[in-house]
C-alpha cells in the first residue's frame, strides 16, 4: 500500500495528463508540416518534451511549498508522501535527459530544450512572483512547443498560429488560476495580477485575452489556411465554450468551480489541437 501511494504521489507530482497534452502538441504541429508519424526523432521529441514539462513541475512543486499548504493542500510535497530528496534527483535526472535527448535533434530544438529547462527553474524560483511576468513565460513556453514540433517536421513558419493560439489560451488560463490561487499568494506576499489589479480586474482582463483569441481563430480560416472543419470545430468546440466557462467563472464565486473552470480549460486545448489536426492538414 505504501508503494502503491508513492507511485500515484510521484505521477501526480508530474501531472502526466499536463505533459500528454503537451506531447500531443508537439506531434499536432509535426503533422501539420510532415505526414510521416514513423519518424524516431518526432518520438524523441515527445519524450524530451514531457521530460521538460515533468522537471518544470517538479521544482514548480518544490519551491510552492508554502503556498501549496493553502491553495493545494493534497500536493505530494505537502502530504509527505515522497522524500525531497528523491524529488530533487528526479529533477536533475529528467533535466539531464531532455537536454541530452534535445541535442541529437537539431540546434533550434537544444537550445529551446536548455531555454525551457533554465527558464522554468527561474520562474519557479523568482520569475512566478513579479506580476505578469509568471503568466507570459508559461504561456510562452506553451507557444513554443508548436515550434518545436514544427522544427523536428522541417518548417517552423506553420507553427505560426498554432502557437499564437496556445500563448492566448494559456496566458487567460494562467490568470484564472491566480484568480483562483489569490488566498495562498496573499499569504506569502506573491503579487499577481488579482493582487495587484483586484480579483475583478483581473477576470476582466483574461476576458479581454479570449476576446482576441476567438477572432483570432477566424484568421488562418478566411487566409486560406485552415478549412471549414477546423472553424466548426474551434468556434463550436473552443470558441463558445471559452465563453460559458467565462460566464460560470464569474457567475459562482466558490473556489471549487472555479478550479473546475480552469481544468475544462486546460482540456479544451485538446479540441483546439483537434481542429487544427483535422483543419489545418
Amino acid at each position: 500500500m505504501l508503494k502503491k501511494s508513492k507511485v500515484l504521489g510521484f505521477l501526480k507530482l508530474l501531472r502526466l495528463n499536463n505533459a500528454l497534452i503537451g506531447g500531443f502538441s508537439v506531434f499536432v504541429s509535426y503533422l501539420l508540416v510532415n505526414s510521416k508519424i514513423c519518424n524516431f526523432d518526432l518520438f524523441l521529441g515527445i519524450v524530451s518534451v514531457m521530460f521538460v514539462m515533468f522537471s518544470g513541475n517538479i521544482i514548480n512543486d518544490y519551491f510552492d511549498i508554502e503556498t501549496d499548504r493553502i491553495n493545494k493542500p493534497e500536493r505530494p510535497l505537502i502530504k509527505r508522501t515522497l522524500k525531497i530528496k528523491t524529488v530533487l534527483f528526479f529533477y536533475f535526472f529528467f533535466v539531464l535527459i531532455s537536454t541530452f535527448i534535445s541535442f541529437f535533434l537539431s540546434k533550434i530544438i537544444f537550445l529551446i530544450t536548455v531555454f525551457s529547462n533554465v527558464i522554468l527553474f527561474l520562474y519557479s524560483f523568482k520569475l512566478k512572483r513579479i506580476p505578469f511576468c509568471g503568466n507570459f513565460i508559461i504561456s510562452m513556453l506553451s507557444a513554443l512547443l508548436f515550434v518545436f514540433g514544427a522544427e523536428i517536421g522541417g518548417d517552423v513558419e506553420k507553427s505560426f498560429f498554432p502557437a499564437i493560439f496556445s500563448f492566448l489560451m494559456t496566458l487567460g488560463r494562467e490568470i484564472l488560476k491566480d484568480i483562483e490561487d489569490v488566498d495562498g499568494d496573499r499569504y506569502i506576499g506573491r503579487k499577481t495580477i488579482p493582487i495587484v489589479l483586484g480579483k475583478t480586474e483581473a477576470f476582466f482582463l483574461t476576458v479581454f485575452i479570449f476576446i482576441i483569441l476567438i477572432f483570432t481563430t477566424f484568421i488562418p480560416y478566411f487566409l486560406g489556411l485552415y478549412n471549414r472543419t477546423y472553424m466548426l470545430i474551434a468556434f463550436f468546440g473552443v470558441d463558445l465554450f471559452i465563453i460559458i466557462l467565462l460566464f460560470i467563472f464569474y457567475l459562482f464565486p466558490d473556489m471549487t468551480t472555479k478550479k473546475s473552470v480552469n481544468d475544462l480549460i486546460k482540456y479544451d486545448m485538446l479540441i483546439g489541437l483537434i481542429a487544427i489536426f483535422f483543419g489545418g492538414r
